[in-house]
């Protein structure tokens, strides 16, 4: 890198269809994710994401999973898709952050063999090896 910066993961565009919120689903899909970043053994401590200001759910799901606020631009721009013609507006995003620990043991408590299956599903579909 340039800068001298190494870079980091960035975790962009997750998403859980309205009807299957509260079921869990957004959690495996970030667990995957969290164990994807541990298993690349690039030395990866943290991984990072922006979420839009006006998602008080996501916001919330993040802070309980770890998340940590970085900081807030209200400089970024989204896309109204709902007419004929794209709209480009304002919104603030927020950066958020979380610390990366080790993977948790399966018989500590950690993840269920199901969970297990279902993050090498995820991994496998799409994370490149």
């Amino acid at each position: 890198n340039k800068d001298g910066e190494e870079p980091r993961p960035y975790l962009s565009n997750l998403s859980v269809v309205e009807y299957a919120r509260q079921s869990g689903v957004g959690t495996k899909l970030m667990d995957a994710c969290e164990e994807a970043v541990r298993d690349w053994n690039a030395g990866h401590t943290e991984i990072v994401l922006q979420v839009e200001e006006d998602n008080p759910s996501a916001i919330q799901f993040y802070k309980r999973r770890g998340w940590e606020f970085v900081f807030a631009d209200p400089t970024c721009r989204r896309y109204d898709t709902s007419g004929f013609f794209l709209k480009e507006s304002r919104i603030t995003k927020y950066a958020m952050v979380k610390r990366l620990g080790p993977i948790p043991n399966k018989g500590d408590g950690g993840e269920s063999d199901a969970g297990s299956s279902f993050i090498s599903k995820l991994r496998n579909s799409f994370f490149v090896q």
